[in-house]
Protein backbone atom coordinates (compact mmCIF):
# COMPACT_ATOMS: atom_id res chain seq x y z
CA UNK A 1 0.00 0.00 0.00
CA UNK A 2 0.92 3.41 -1.01
CA UNK A 3 2.26 6.02 1.72
CA UNK A 4 -0.48 8.29 2.17
CA UNK A 5 -0.04 11.98 -0.03
CA UNK A 6 -2.50 14.85 0.74
CA UNK A 7 -2.35 18.27 -1.34
CA UNK A 8 -2.63 21.30 0.75
CA UNK A 9 -3.62 23.22 -1.89
CA UNK A 10 -6.50 20.80 -3.52
CA UNK A 11 -7.64 20.40 -0.04
CA UNK A 12 -7.58 23.79 1.06
CA UNK A 13 -5.59 23.15 3.89
CA UNK A 14 -2.83 25.90 2.51
CA UNK A 15 -3.81 28.61 -0.47
CA UNK A 16 -1.51 28.02 -3.79
CA UNK A 17 -0.36 31.53 -3.38
CA UNK A 18 0.85 31.29 0.26
CA UNK A 19 2.89 27.90 -0.67
CA UNK A 20 4.44 30.34 -3.85
CA UNK A 21 5.67 32.64 -1.21
CA UNK A 22 7.46 30.17 0.45
CA UNK A 23 8.75 28.78 -2.51
CA UNK A 24 10.22 31.90 -3.43
CA UNK A 25 11.76 32.93 -0.08
CA UNK A 26 12.91 29.22 -0.24
CA UNK A 27 14.73 30.00 -3.35
CA UNK A 28 16.38 33.28 -1.67
CA UNK A 29 17.58 31.50 1.44
CA UNK A 30 21.09 32.23 2.35
CA UNK A 31 21.87 29.25 4.60
CA UNK A 32 21.74 26.94 1.31
CA UNK A 33 24.70 24.45 1.42
CA UNK A 34 25.81 21.88 -1.46
CA UNK A 35 25.58 18.15 0.16
CA UNK A 36 26.92 15.07 -1.60
CA UNK A 37 27.22 11.60 -1.38
CA UNK A 38 29.03 9.37 -3.76
CA UNK A 39 26.18 8.95 -6.27
CA UNK A 40 24.46 12.01 -5.32
CA UNK A 41 24.54 15.62 -4.79
CA UNK A 42 21.90 18.79 -4.02
CA UNK A 43 21.98 21.56 -2.09
CA UNK A 44 19.76 21.38 1.95
CA UNK A 45 19.63 23.49 5.15
CA UNK A 46 18.57 21.98 8.18
CA UNK A 47 17.12 22.94 11.41
CA UNK A 48 17.93 20.56 14.64
CA UNK A 49 14.75 21.41 16.35
CA UNK A 50 15.77 21.14 19.97
CA UNK A 51 17.82 24.18 18.82
CA UNK A 52 16.53 27.59 18.32
CA UNK A 53 14.75 28.21 15.35
CA UNK A 54 17.36 30.22 12.57
CA UNK A 55 16.36 33.39 11.60
CA UNK A 56 16.48 32.33 8.38
CA UNK A 57 13.99 30.23 8.39
CA UNK A 58 11.83 31.70 10.90
CA UNK A 59 8.76 32.53 7.81
CA UNK A 60 8.43 28.63 7.59
CA UNK A 61 7.15 28.77 11.38
CA UNK A 62 3.08 28.23 10.92
CA UNK A 63 3.44 25.54 8.28
CA UNK A 64 5.62 23.75 10.94
CA UNK A 65 2.64 23.90 12.94
CA UNK A 66 0.86 22.59 10.41
CA UNK A 67 3.05 19.63 9.25
CA UNK A 68 3.28 18.66 13.17
CA UNK A 69 -0.42 19.01 13.58
CA UNK A 70 -0.99 16.62 10.78
CA UNK A 71 1.57 14.00 11.99
CA UNK A 72 -0.09 14.31 15.23
CA UNK A 73 -3.24 13.40 14.28
CA UNK A 74 -1.88 10.11 12.13
CA UNK A 75 -0.32 8.81 15.33
CA UNK A 76 -1.86 5.59 16.73
CA UNK A 77 -2.65 5.40 20.12
CA UNK A 78 -0.14 3.24 21.08
CA UNK A 79 2.53 5.10 19.74
CA UNK A 80 2.67 7.90 22.52
CA UNK A 81 3.29 12.11 22.00
CA UNK A 82 5.34 13.08 19.40
CA UNK A 83 8.65 14.07 19.35
CA UNK A 84 10.21 16.92 16.72
CA UNK A 85 13.82 16.04 15.29
CA UNK A 86 15.12 17.74 12.44
CA UNK A 87 13.33 19.63 9.85
CA UNK A 88 15.89 19.06 6.72
CA UNK A 89 14.85 20.86 3.56
CA UNK A 90 16.23 19.81 -0.12
CA UNK A 91 16.89 22.21 -3.14
CA UNK A 92 16.85 20.16 -6.49
CA UNK A 93 17.78 23.00 -9.17
CA UNK A 94 17.48 20.51 -11.95
CA UNK A 95 17.00 16.61 -12.86
CA UNK A 96 20.89 16.03 -12.39
CA UNK A 97 20.27 16.79 -8.75
CA UNK A 98 19.18 13.26 -7.03
CA UNK A 99 19.03 11.67 -3.58
CA UNK A 100 20.20 7.97 -3.13
CA UNK A 101 18.02 5.57 -1.63
CA UNK A 102 18.08 5.26 2.05
CA UNK A 103 15.60 5.20 4.69
CA UNK A 104 15.04 6.99 8.43
CA UNK A 105 14.44 4.94 11.19
CA UNK A 106 12.18 7.39 12.48
CA UNK A 107 9.30 8.89 10.37
CA UNK A 108 8.37 11.79 8.76
CA UNK A 109 6.49 14.14 6.37
CA UNK A 110 7.85 15.61 3.37
CA UNK A 111 5.95 18.47 1.56
CA UNK A 112 6.88 19.00 -1.99
CA UNK A 113 7.43 22.49 -3.48
CA UNK A 114 7.75 24.06 -7.08
CA UNK A 115 7.93 21.16 -10.13
CA UNK A 116 6.87 17.77 -9.80
CA UNK A 117 9.54 15.08 -9.22
CA UNK A 118 9.54 11.31 -8.76
CA UNK A 119 9.68 9.45 -5.76
CA UNK A 120 10.94 5.91 -5.78
CA UNK A 121 9.28 4.57 -2.47
CA UNK A 122 9.76 0.56 -1.93
CA UNK A 123 11.20 1.06 -5.45
CA UNK A 124 7.25 2.65 -6.70
CA UNK A 125 7.32 5.46 -8.58
CA UNK A 126 5.23 8.37 -7.14
CA UNK A 127 5.00 11.80 -8.62
CA UNK A 128 5.31 14.48 -5.95
CA UNK A 129 3.25 17.98 -7.12
CA UNK A 130 2.94 21.13 -5.27
CA UNK A 131 1.71 21.02 -2.27
CA UNK A 132 2.03 17.62 -1.97
CA UNK A 133 2.80 16.39 1.54
CA UNK A 134 3.92 12.73 1.89
CA UNK A 135 3.51 10.89 4.91
CA UNK A 136 6.54 7.58 5.28
CA UNK A 137 7.11 5.46 8.14
CA UNK A 138 10.52 3.92 7.70
CA UNK A 139 10.06 3.18 3.68
CA UNK A 140 13.21 2.66 1.65
CA UNK A 141 12.91 5.77 -0.73
CA UNK A 142 15.11 7.91 -3.26
CA UNK A 143 15.11 11.03 -5.30
CA UNK A 144 15.88 9.90 -9.16
CA UNK A 145 17.95 11.83 -11.53
CA UNK A 146 15.84 12.99 -14.32
CA UNK A 147 16.83 13.90 -18.09
CA UNK A 148 16.36 17.66 -18.62
CA UNK A 149 12.39 18.96 -19.40
CA UNK A 150 11.91 19.63 -23.59
CA UNK A 151 12.50 23.35 -24.65
CA UNK A 152 8.71 23.10 -25.36
CA UNK A 153 7.03 22.38 -22.47
CA UNK A 154 8.79 24.81 -19.57
CA UNK A 155 8.11 24.17 -16.45
CA UNK A 156 6.22 26.35 -14.04
CA UNK A 157 8.65 26.63 -11.53
CA UNK A 158 12.69 26.64 -11.53
CA UNK A 159 13.41 23.82 -9.52
CA UNK A 160 11.79 21.32 -6.55
CA UNK A 161 12.53 21.95 -2.85
CA UNK A 162 11.29 19.47 0.07
CA UNK A 163 10.21 20.16 3.49
CA UNK A 164 11.36 17.14 5.21
CA UNK A 165 10.02 17.45 9.17
CA UNK A 166 11.49 14.17 10.82
CA UNK A 167 9.80 13.23 13.90
CA UNK A 168 9.42 10.22 16.13
CA UNK A 169 7.53 9.49 19.41
CA UNK A 170 7.09 8.54 23.20
CA UNK A 171 7.10 4.81 22.20
CA UNK A 172 10.58 5.27 19.99
CA UNK A 173 12.21 8.23 21.80
CA UNK A 174 16.04 6.70 20.25
CA UNK A 175 14.75 6.60 16.69
CA UNK A 176 17.48 8.57 14.88
CA UNK A 177 17.29 11.06 11.46
CA UNK A 178 20.79 9.21 9.76
CA UNK A 179 19.81 8.52 6.17
CA UNK A 180 20.55 4.24 6.41
CA UNK A 181 21.79 2.95 3.10
CA UNK A 182 20.70 -0.56 2.17
CA UNK A 183 24.38 -1.27 0.98
CA UNK A 184 25.72 -0.25 4.07
CA UNK A 185 24.53 -0.28 8.17
CA UNK A 186 24.96 2.65 9.97
CA UNK A 187 27.77 2.76 11.93
CA UNK A 188 28.30 3.21 15.72
CA UNK A 189 29.74 7.00 15.19
CA UNK A 190 27.21 8.12 12.65
CA UNK A 191 24.90 10.15 14.05
CA UNK A 192 23.03 13.41 12.55
CA UNK A 193 25.30 16.26 12.99
CA UNK A 194 28.39 14.11 12.29
CA UNK A 195 27.12 12.77 9.10
CA UNK A 196 25.89 16.10 7.84
CA UNK A 197 28.98 17.79 8.61
CA UNK A 198 31.04 14.98 6.38
CA UNK A 199 29.09 15.62 3.03
CA UNK A 200 28.11 19.43 3.45
CA UNK A 201 30.60 21.90 1.42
Amino acid sequence: MPPETVNLINEGIVGAEELDRVYAKLLANPGWRVYKTKSAVRKVDAWVMREEMPQRLVFLKSLMKLLCDMAKGRLGRDEGKLIPIQLFICHYENGADSCPLHRHDCKQVTLSLGNPRKMLIEGQPQVLRHGDATFLSREQHSIPKEPPSPVNAPLRFASRISLNFFYTTTSNPTASVTPRNPKRPRAPEDTPNETLRRRLQ
